[in-house]
């Protein structure tokens, strides 16, 4: 399966959790480089695979939307900071084990770790060189992989 497949698998993935869980729908889809894309200070998002492949997805999302987000998820306001991390951890896990089964041959097994959520430092030191940019309304969500 090549990088076509990955992109569709998480497309899918982003438009069903933000159907159901943002209550919002993509609008657009582009690819930048995440120069383009990311800034310091935002959320990143990174979840280990082991299978179907070895390595890692990551989702970034904007620091100015992340407590909305949160927010709509949980249907009540956030008050701190390690609610908007743990909550955007929450939906990077519904994002991933979406976008694994997509991937996997036919809704199959697949194998992911925890996800961690921090604060871009550097963005030259995130281990991609493009990512996804998923639209919805007025928020961005970027997303990429890397496998090992």
């Amino acid at each position: 399966m090549g990088q076509q497949d990955l992109y569709l698998a998480l497309q899918k993935a982003l438009m069903e959790t933000g159907e159901r869980m943002i209550f919002r729908e993509i609008e657009g889809m582009s690819e930048k480089t995440k120069e383009e894309a990311l800034k310091e200070n935002d959320y990143q998002i990174s979840i280990p695979i082991e299978y179907p492949f070895k390595g890692q997805l990551f989702l970034f999302f904007e620091r100015e939307a992340s407590a909305q987000i949160v927010t709509e998820m949980l249907g009540e306001p956030v008050q701190n900071e390690d609610q908007i991390k743990d909550g955007l951890a929450e939906l990077g896990n519904t994002i991933s084990g979406r976008f694994l089964r997509n991937y996997s041959a036919k809704g199959g097994s697949y194998e992911m770790g925890l996800p961690r959520c921090s604060i871009v430092g550097n963005v030259n030191a995130v281990p991609l060189h493009k990512v996804w940019a998923f639209r919805f309304d007025d928020l961005t969500v970027f997303a990429g992989t890397k496998k090992e």
